[in-house]
């Protein structure tokens, strides 16, 4: 049996990372993968830091030591450069970019340079116009990046059986930019090694 993948999801109050995880770990339960989600570590208030962690395959806890972090899906650049030192040397890092800024948050690519300084493989994925989907964008990336120990097409059926048809579009919008391969700076899609 391979060890159990170690993902944090991060993001602020009010994105949906709760969600997120539940989504992640609702999906690989029906794939018949073990899975093992955390509660919200963080302010849950609209704007406060959130991580929830998430074990996929044979865990009894979602809670493992930092700097083992396999896959950190991001829901805003800010908060993955928090994050970033959890991760180990050869972790991905997938990250929703491009969207709504805070007056006084450093620029985004110096974010993403934080970012990439710390993993294996960073992959930028810019946000549709409503932002408030970006959950579902990063695990369609995760989803086609062919890291998670279940098909990711088991996050996509999980999107339609329980959420707006804009869930599935958003989670289709990360697959397809990880598919196709882009290369980093793409002014759609940034994917770097």
């Amino acid at each position: 049996m391979s060890p159990p993948l170690h993902v944090v999801v991060v993001g602020a109050g009010g994105q949906g990372v709760l969600t997120t995880a539940r989504v992640l770990g609702d999906a690989a339960l029906a794939a018949g993968c073990p899975a093992v989600v955390g509660q919200v570590h963080g302010m849950a208030q609209r704007g406060g830091s959130v991580q929830s962690p998430v074990v996929l395959g044979a865990a009894r806890t979602p809670w493992f030591p930092p700097g083992t972090t396999d896959l950190l899906l991001a829901l805003d650049p800010l908060e993955a450069a928090r994050a970033a030192h959890a991760c180990t040397p050869t972790a991905l890092a997938i990250v929703a970019g491009r969207g709504p800024r805070l007056p006084g948050t450093p620029p985004e690519e110096d974010l993403l340079a934080a970012v990439r300084a710390r993993v294996g493989r960073l992959v930028v994925v810019d946000l549709p116009p409503r932002a408030r989907l970006a959950g579902p964008v990063v695990l369609g990336a995760a989803a086609a990046a062919g890291v998670l120990p279940f098909p990711g097409e088991a996050i996509r059926s999980e999107m339609v059986a329980s959420f707006p048809a804009a869930m599935a579009e958003a989670f289709d919008l990360g697959w397809r930019a990880v598919a196709r391969g882009d290369a980093a700076p793409a002014p759609q899609v940034g994917v770097d090694r």
